[in-house]
């Protein structure tokens, strides 16, 4: 009986001592007895152990995580960095989006098992992270690194309040490429094609059923975000603007500069579309139609349509007249005055200019008057025997 316990009384204690035993026994030391090979066996085994744990420590982890990763601008992210061998004890991610920490992950024994980013992101843009695990806490050992992008997008303008009968665009300020995929939201329900996968979102004339939340969930490959709410809020339309000064007719000369003018009150942003007869003039979007240069092709009717959130409205007619161009017509003497019949449109103002010789100085003022029905200016028959004399508007 008490040789029997010893083997257990010398297992026992070696137990104890295991992990200070290397293995150094020899041929020679096998044929002892076999308690002395157990206790090689056993050392042997313990040294192997150790060696394991050394090893599994020390073995480079691969990265594993998605390479893209779309968040929306305060809107909770959790990214977790995945790992495929390895027993890392530290990361570094630099850099990362503005609102977005770098995390240990833990269990109950408090060990290392991962990490991860997260955070609410508060800057828009595409931020390129270097993401790094490190065999040991300290930052030393073995390591190795996987480069991750972060595109962080949002939804714009986020409480909108439009006009019944007003447009409104809901667009994603952010990171746009052509893998980025969009699904706009109204009131949890999916917007139909073609308009609900579009970067944008118009609604160009909204109703009291467009009103409330708006979002869009955005897609990169396997990952995907919904963004914050936008709710839209529609207001009664104040009804059609108001002409509150109606474009003038005009009789010019050819070659003449044509303005007609004309001004409106109205709910929301106004636009201008002017006509002549039935023809829209391209390029005339103001409040104010200009044509530098008349030609014959520039007489008609000219109307303004205002249009506001609340309707249009039309002017009445505007009448242009092109005459022929400014000329003296004859020039002729009466006793003591020289006449000088021009072809003056009547009520309008004309001036009379002089000089003596066609390179002579400038143009000298030699009287002004409002047309009539047969315009001509009078002046004193000259000292000298040349004189140059021309008509002009103002």
């Amino acid at each position: 009986m008490h040789a029997l316990r010893l083997p257990s009384l010398i297992l026992s204690l070696f137990l104890q001592a295991a992990p200070l035993l290397r293995v150094v026994g020899t041929e020679a030391a096998l044929a002892v007895s076999p308690i002395a090979a157990v206790l090689r066996f056993l050392a042997g085994a313990a040294a192997v152990a150790g060696t394991y744990h050394g090893v599994s420590g020390a073995t480079a982890p691969t990265l594993s995580s998605s390479k893209t990763r779309v968040g929306a601008l305060g809107v909770s992210l959790n990214y977790r960095i995945l790992l495929s061998g390895g027993s890392p004890e530290a990361f570094t991610a630099e850099p990362l989006p503005p609102g977005l920490t770098l995390n240990l992950v833990r269990n109950n024994q408090q060990r290392v098992t991962g990490a991860e980013i997260r955070g609410l992101p508060d800057t828009l843009g595409e931020t390129k992270s270097l993401i790094t695990a490190w065999d040991n806490e300290d930052f030393t050992g073995d390591t190795t690194s996987g480069e991750v992008v972060f595109l962080i997008v949002d939804i714009a303008p986020l409480e909108p309040s439009v006009p019944l009968g007003g447009s409104v665009t809901f667009t994603v300020p952010g990171p746009q490429t052509v893998a980025v995929r969009y699904r706009w939201i109204h009131n949890d329900i999916e917007v139909p094609d073609p308009l609900g996968t579009n970067a944008s979102l118009t609604l160009p004339a909204v109703t009291e059923a467009d009103a409330g939340q708006y979002r869009v969930r955005v897609n990169f490959g396997n990952t995907s975000v919904f963004t914050r709410r936008s709710t839209l809020t529609v207001t009664p339309g104040g009804g059609a603007p108001t002409l509150t000064e109606q474009p003038g007719g005009a009789r010019l000369h050819l070659g003449e500069s044509l303005s007609l003018r004309c001004a409106a009150t109205g709910d929301g942003p106004l636009t201008f579309a002017w006509k002549r007869g039935e023809t829209t003039l391209e390029g005339q979007s103001d409040a104010v139609l200009t044509i530098p240069e008349v030609s014959e092709a520039d007489a008609g009717d000219y109307r303004v349509t205002v249009t506001g959130t609340g309707g249009s409205v039309t002017s009445d007619p505007a009448t242009v007249t092109v005459d022929g161009i400014l000329r003296i017509s004859g020039v002729g003497r009466e006793a003591s005055e020289v006449v000088i019949p021009f072809n003056g449109i009547p009520s309008r103002s004309y001036l009379l200019e002089r000089r003596d010789t066609l390179t002579g100085p400038d143009w000298v003022s030699a009287g002004e008057q409002v047309a009539g029905e047969a315009p001509a200016f009078r002046v004193a028959v000259p000292e000298t025997d040349h004189r140059m004399f021309r008509v002009r508007t103002p």
